[in-house]
């Protein structure tokens, strides 16, 4: 077997084999200490912290109208409304830009 600093391709080969052994020993140190996630756990994370966000934008209307209508002499009704309406568009927006080839018809509270 020829030594891992030997400039023929034995040699190379055995230098990459250890290199792999050395970054897979890494990624499983890794692993374990939590500091890297499986594909499916880290997109179901990412899913779940999307829509609680989604889900706190589409209530922040509800929970201001009040205080805004009151302080700009409108009604509440109104007010919330509007703001929903403003909310749903601009969610709209964002959803198109993280993912323009999907249809700009789309319901924010899906």
């Amino acid at each position: 077997m020829a030594p891992p600093g030997d400039d023929t391709p034995l040699g190379r080969l055995t230098l990459a084999r250890l290199a792999l052994g050395v970054e897979a020993q890494r990624l499983a140190i890794d692993e374990k200490k939590g500091r890297l996630m499986d594909v499916t756990a880290a997109n179901y994370r990412i899913d779940e912290c999307a829509a609680g966000m989604r889900d706190a934008v589409l209530n922040w209307p509800a929970r201001v109208s009040g205080q805004i209508a009151a302080e700009i002499g409108r009604d509440p009704h109104l007010v919330q409304t509007i703001l929903q309406e403003q909310m749903n568009a601009l969610l709209l927006e964002v959803a198109d830009r993280l993912d323009p080839s999907a249809s700009s018809v789309r319901d924010p509270r899906a």
